[in-house]
């Protein structure tokens, strides 16, 4: 910018000259007698409109590679890697009211977040545990939200091959990992355990991430009794605490075709089930909404 100053009457202001956008009034910093007007105002807010803009891609790319490197460190199956609600596949009412609960924890995460509120799925294989857990993560990770799957055995196996004198990694890193996840998924809790040690490990990750309002989503093919037996009273009575909900799967694998039908329901005790779906409408995180009946 070139400026032709003139004095006016107000002697902190000049008439100043934009070779862009002509004449301004500018406000003068004197410094060692000379009077130094401002910058063109005009010019100015371009300049400021061009870094706003350069912030907001910047972020824009921020956030893409997040959620990039959050997708890649998943662990998602890959049979599960794009599976969302709408190809949850329900034919019962108690199928719609789990579907309705997953999507609300989805939804409403920050709320879930600021709980620490769990979710619990119990049910035989091939009942769509995983599937409706992998859609809940792919939803979350769209929003840059840090997600972790993993098999118990895995996790645990990954813990203790840090014991090794050789190991690479630091089992305090390795804790760190899944104790600080937005979001963990633990599947196939039921068949890990080898040893006492495995259990206390498992009990202490799962208390750590409960102390710090860590939401966590826990799959297992047990009822809701050999659940309660396998990881203690003091355990699973967290998975149940306010916002919190153990849902049960409790109709035939999808694998076989054996989709139950609309029809197996009646004479089926609802109570339970119009319980959890005026929840679900209401107030998604109520501790008892309960759908097991082991």
């Amino acid at each position: 910018m070139t400026s032709e100053i003139a004095q006016t009457a107000d002697p902190e202001t000049v008439e100043a000259s934009c070779e862009k956008h002509g004449t301004y009034t500018a406000e003068v910093t004197r410094i060692l007698g000379q009077m130094i007007p401002e910058s063109c105002p005009k010019c100015y807010e371009e300049r400021a409109a061009k870094e706003r803009e350069y912030e907001q891609r910047r972020a824009e790319e921020q956030k893409r590679e997040r959620i990039a490197a959050n997708k890649r460190a998943c662990g998602l199956p890959p049979r599960f890697a794009l599976a969302t609600f709408k190809d949850y596949q329900t034919a019962t009412g108690e199928q719609r009211a789990v579907l309705a609960r997953a999507r609300s924890f989805a939804e409403n995460f920050a709320e879930v977040a600021k709980r620490g509120s769990w979710l619990t799925f119990s049910g035989g294989p091939g009942t769509g545990k995983t599937h409706l857990a992998s859609a809940i993560a792919n939803r979350l990770l769209q929003d840059g939200v840090s997600v972790l799957y993993r098999r118990t055995y895995d996790l645990l196996r990954e813990i203790k091959s840090t014991w090794s004198k050789d190991s690479e990694l630091d089992e305090r890193a390795v804790l760190e990992k899944y104790t600080g996840a937005d979001l963990l998924i633990l599947d196939e809790i039921g068949v890990q355990f080898g040893s006492e040690t495995e259990g206390v490990l498992l009990f202490d990750l799962l208390d750590t991430r409960y102390g710090n309002l860590k939401p966590t989503i826990v799959i297992s093919n047990l009822g809701r009794a050999d659940l309660a037996e396998l990881l203690g009273e003091r355990l699973f009575d967290r998975l149940a605490e306010t916002g919190s909900a153990i849902l049960a799967f409790d109709w035939k694998s999808y694998r076989r075709g054996d989709q139950p039908s609309k029809a197996s329901l009646r004479g089926h005790d609802q109570a339970p089930l119009a319980e959890c779906q005026q929840g679900a409408q209401s107030s998604p995180f109520r501790a008892d909404m309960t759908l097991s009946r082991a």
